[in-house]
């Protein structure tokens, strides 16, 4: 009965708050960072590359090619591939994706897309003082490791939040407008909750 009744009271009290809808709504947003990459043909970046082998149309494969002429052109061309490889200066780093990918466009051997992009996954390390990697259309690529989520109450502005909250540690950062999503939770500790000090022992 007393609960009845301090609903029919609808008044604010110890036991009793009023909210509205929107108190209890969030929305999910996604926080995106770019990715960067510095490259190098260290030895160690050419073992994982090898280790990844080759087919003789260029495209990676499993263990198990078909045939032994099949298996001797694929050996073939990655020996071919690895020794141009080779020739691209150890000493260097390249902190920019583009002038790695030109780097390899003037090696002797044609490299076809699914073999680039081996080498690049190959050859490149996380880095943030390298170049931001950017897709064929000029977008910034964002990094999967470095994505975040973050959640803004429905009665607070998503970027008024965002440049508040994230841009002054992560200037860099954008919104994925596409993936924010609508959620809501009610949160009795937060509202109800009273500290009590412990007890001393005497």
């Amino acid at each position: 009965m007393e609960i009845v009744r301090t609903y029919g009271d609808f008044a604010e009290a110890e036991h009793s708050k009023i909210f509205d809808n929107d108190d209890f709504g969030y929305r999910k947003i996604t926080v995106e960072r770019p990715l960067r990459l510095s490259f190098s043909a260290t030895p160690e970046h050419l073992t994982a590359f090898e280790a990844r082998g080759l087919r003789s149309d260029g495209d990676l494969t499993q263990i198990g090619q078909r045939g032994r002429k099949e298996i001797e052109r694929g050996q073939a061309l990655q020996a071919e591939l690895l020794a141009a490889l080779r020739t691209l200066p150890m000493d260097r780093v390249w902190m920019d994706r583009e002038e790695f990918s030109a780097a390899l466009d003037r090696l002797p051997v044609t490299i076809a897309a699914p073999v680039r992009r081996a080498i690049l996954a190959s050859f490149s390390e996380r880095d943030e003082s390298a170049a931001i990697c950017k897709d064929a259309d000029g977008n910034v690529e964002p990094d999967p490791e470095l994505r975040d989520t973050e959640s803004v109450p429905l009665n607070e502005a998503i970027h008024v939040y965002f440049e508040r909250e994230v841009k002054p540690h992560v200037s860099d950062a954008w919104i994925d407008e596409d993936k924010t999503k609508v959620g809501y939770e009610i949160p009795l500790t937060r509202h109800f909750y009273k500290y009590t000090p412990p007890r001393l022992w005497r």
